[in-house]
This record gives structure tokens, C-alpha cells and sequence, in this order.
């Protein structure tokens, strides 16, 4: 049996710092499911530059698109590109990439590949992992913070994008998430919600590691 968590929430929710502390804490791998949006973004931009997501080219691109995937690397065209999928760019195009149906079928049947080595644990963060990637997870969690200290947390990580930009960029990104038709975020109805205001990333993953523990025993 291989145990699963599923940790869905917001954008700054702090999603990828926890669920890397929950996996180091129970051994687990961890399966980051934006970074393949990413990729598959930067893999786009890459080819095209510009694209029209309703060009038949394009959709047989993505559909046709190959990615070496494991648990610590991104291969495309031979390169590694975990190292560039965290730019302002790619922040912004990735957003509008991510809704059709033919791209989010797509990083499913990437998520699944993966998925299907994990040999003991996995921890899976993203923004519809427990509705619709792992809707038998283990444990499944909603990560959220306010709007304002989302955006604080992300203004720490990148400080040349002013406050209130990034907390103007947070709520339309949480807008696009929660309306999108495709993958929209939402709790899943069996999923905890876990708010981390007042929490450190190492508290919010202890909180969940014990909610993980206390279920399984």
C-alpha cells in the first residue's frame, strides 16, 4: 500500500516549502504538479513564443509533448529546466495555459507516470490533487492564508515586485483558480483545512504530519 497526501490550496499558500518538509519528515517522494504546468509552459514558449491555445498545431504540441520526469529533475530537449520555470514570464503564461481541458489531460497522464513510482508515501501539492488527481488520497489538505499574508510571504521570496503588486497579482491568480472550468481550486469535501496565518511552514507541515500519523496508526 503507498500512502498519499494530497495538499491543495492558493497561490503563497506556502504548498511547495510544506509539502517538502512533510516528505523529508516521512520519507515520502513529493510530486510538484504546478512545475509540470510550468515545464509544459516553458516547453510551449520555448517552440512557439506566441501560440494561439485553440491552434490545432498547438494542441497536438502539447498533446505530443515529452518530458523526462523524476522525483528531482525536468528534462526537456535534453536540458534540466527546473532553474527556469520560476520567472515572471512563466508566472504569468502559465495561468492561461493551465485551463484547457486537452493541457490539464495531459499533466494528469504526467502526475500518473509519476504517481504510479512512488514505492512507500507520496506527497502531491497543486491546485485540484485531491478532487480529481488523488481523490482516494490518504489524507487530503486545504492550505490557505489570507490574501495579505500570502502576498508578504511571496514579496519576501521576490522582493523586486512591490507588496501591493504581488497582493494584486495574488487575488487575480485566486479569481482565475476558483472560476476556472477546468481543475477549478477547491476543498475537497473530505479534505482539512489547515490555515497557516499564524503558522511557520515547519508548524504547518508538523500540523499536518501529525493529522497523517494520528489517521494512519
Amino acid at each position: 500500500m503507498v500512502f498519499e497526501i494530497a495538499i491543495d490550496g492558493p497561490a503563497g499558500s506556502g504548498k511547495s516549502t510544506v509539502s517538502e518538509i512533510v516528505k523529508e519528515k516521512l520519507g515520502f517522494q513529493r510530486i510538484n504538479s504546478g512545475n509540470i504546468y510550468r515545464a509544459v509552459t516553458y516547453a510551449l514558449l520555448d517552440r512557439y513564443g506566441n501560440y494561439d491555445l485553440d491552434d490545432p498545431e498547438i494542441i497536438e504540441f502539447i498533446k505530443n509533448l515529452s518530458l523526462n520526469l523524476n522525483k528531482d529533475s525536468i528534462i526537456y530537449n535534453g536540458i534540466e529546466i527546473s532553474g527556469f520555470l520560476r520567472s515572471k514570464n512563466i508566472d504569468i503564461e502559465v495561468m492561461k495555459i493551465a485551463k484547457p481541458k486537452y493541457v490539464r489531460e495531459k499533466v494528469h497522464c504526467l502526475q500518473n507516470f509519476l504517481i504510479k513510482t512512488a514505492d512507500y508515501g507520496l506527497v502531491m501539492e497543486g491546485r485540484d490533487i485531491g478532487t480529481n488527481v488523488l481523490p482516494n488520497a490518504t489524507l487530503k489538505i486545504f492550505l490557505t492564508a489570507s490574501p495579505e499574508v500570502r502576498a508578504k510571504r511571496r514579496h519576501n521570496e521576490r522582493p523586486s515586485v512591490s507588496y501591493d503588486e504581488t497582493l494584486k497579482d495574488i487575488k487575480r491568480r485566486d479569481y482565475e483558480d476558483i472560476n476556472r472550468v477546468n481543475g477549478p481550486l477547491i476543498a475537497a469535501t473530505d479534505a482539512i483545512v489547515v490555515n497557516t496565518d499564524n503558522y511557520t511552514a515547519q508548524e504547518s507541515a508538523e500540523v499536518i504530519c501529525n493529522l497523517f500519523l494520528n489517521k494512519t496508526r
